[in-house]
């Protein structure tokens, strides 16, 4: 159940970073909100969900 929630999640904020590549002019802007997404996600998995990759 969580393995499929954090894939949600994942899949939510690519659709989150299409939108944001829509309007975004700035590409530098765009690569560091894409990379804040993944540092907040990986933060989720190892302290939330410990064992969500089992």
């Amino acid at each position: 159940m969580e393995n499929s929630l954090l894939l949600l999640q994942c899949f939510m904020a690519g659709v989150m970073l299409k939108k944001f590549s829509m309007k975004e002019p700035n590409r530098r802007s765009l690569f560091r909100k894409k990379n804040a997404i993944v540092k907040q996600w990986l933060k989720i998995r190892r302290g939330k969900y410990p064992n969500a990759m089992k």
